[in-house]
């Protein structure tokens, strides 16, 4: 007895838009026919219905090691002056680095710096210090193209405290008196990482900031890492105005070049330190914490034996619930010759003028809390969780209780 027959066509040499031209008769009697011939046809495997197999893996995968030599970089700094109550770029420089450069010597270092002033233009042509500032920083970004493709290996210009000095400047100078230039920024909470700057479609180059990746003062890693180039200098922010930039120029531009000579210094010895390590370029890193992971899944991370799982923004939202700040455990009262410090009589207070917590408390917890807390007294109830794959060395389970 035939319950049921179940029909899976398939089209050769025909538009999947071309209908069969049979009537219900014709189709009812090639059936029948099929059917008492007895031929077998091979099964074919159908396309599986649904959303394709994602391409990112659940899990961190580790990286091998493909940089080849150091990237050279390009070293900046900004010189400001406050026009009310805003800063207002007077001087601006730059310098080539390129990996094992001597920047004591005079081919590489300091004299190899090139500066802008703003003061240096034409008062008649640009009358006002705004005008002079945004024609001085306009040179300054057209000269970066023309080094950058003389140098076809340099795509990135380090500033020191891009990211809240320099960078909302130049993003500023950028959007309004940059038409030619698209600029794609990087932010991410409130601070500006990186302005990427293309020209006709072509990334030119990357400002960046290297105080993400060397989390110091200029002047502490100087001492540290360049102490043979001398230190910071200082002049009389203060006393700086308008008026006086002329007179001040060669001090204040040979503050900045010594500002821009440290910062080389300080990027190449860490480019340097990184490399032979690791064999990982600092160049190609936006931070810190990108580099230390970098580095962990170069060298320790073995993703086939130790895989890290990367948890879904459902499971993530659940683990972040379970993770508390300034629990109190409770212990058993009891001990012996025992010293008890609260110099706040903090909990006796809170004790004193707001009433305790009671009911049936809800929330996500770490399996091994409520564990611990069984061990106390506490009556748990679970009501639901989340539990990944164990294996012998991973027990790791999160609840809502």
């Amino acid at each position: 007895m035939i319950c049921g027959i179940f029909i899976r066509i398939y089209l050769s040499d025909r538009k999947p838009d071309e209908g069969l031209s049979l009537t219900n008769d014709e189709v009812a009697s090639k059936l029948w026919g099929c059917f008492n011939s007895h031929v077998v046809v091979e099964h074919k495997e159908p396309r599986r219905v649904g959303s394709k197999k994602g391409k990112f893996k659940k899990y961190i995968t580790s990286i091998k090691l493909t940089e080849m030599q150091r990237q050279p970089f390009i070293v900046a700094d900004t010189e400001t002056v406050i026009i009310d109550s805003a800063h207002v770029p007077y001087a601006i420089g730059f310098l080539v680095v390129n990996p094992g450069d001597d920047l004591l010597s005079e081919d590489k270092g300091f004299n190899m710096i090139e500066t802008y002033f703003s003061e240096s233009y034409h008062y008649q042509i640009f009358p006002s210090i705004h005008d002079r500032s945004n024609r001085m920083l306009s040179d300054f970004i057209a000269r970066l193209v023309v080094v950058v493709r003389q140098h076809t290996l340099v795509r990135t210009v380090y500033f020191h405290n891009f990211s809240r000095f320099d960078g909302i400047m130049l993003l500023r100078h950028l959007v309004i008196n940059g038409k030619m230039y698209r600029i794609k920024p990087l932010m991410r909470n409130n601070m500006l990482y990186e302005i990427a700057v293309y020209l006709d479609n072509k990334l030119v180059f990357n400002l960046r900031d290297s105080l993400t990746l060397l989390t110091s003062p200029l002047n502490t890693l100087a001492k540290h890492l360049c102490p043979q180039l001398g230190s910071k200098g200082s002049i009389p922010y203060d006393e700086i105005s308008v008026d006086n930039l002329i007179t001040l120029k060669s001090q204040l531009i040979e503050y900045m070049k010594q500002d821009i000579l440290l910062l080389g210094g300080v990027m190449l010895k860490a480019q340097d330190i990184y490399w032979k390590l690791y064999k990982i370029d600092i160049v190609t890193k936006l931070t810190l914490s990108s580099l230390a992971l970098a580095i962990f899944r170069t060298k320790y991370y073995d993703s086939e034996k130790w895989p890290i799982y990367i948890p879904t923004r459902n499971e993530d939202a659940l683990i972040r619930r379970g993770y508390y700040g300034g629990h109190a455990d409770v212990y058993i009262p009891k001990g012996e010759n025992l010293y008890y410090y609260d110099v706040n009589s903090l909990y006796p207070y809170i004790m004193k003028s707001f009433n305790v917590p009671g009911g049936k408390s809800v929330g996500v917890y770490y399996s091994e809390e409520l564990k611990y807390a069984r061990k106390l007294g506490y009556q748990i109830t679970p009501l639901s969780g989340n539990k990944p794959k164990q294996t012998n060395d991973e027990k790791v389970s999160w609840y809502v209780c």
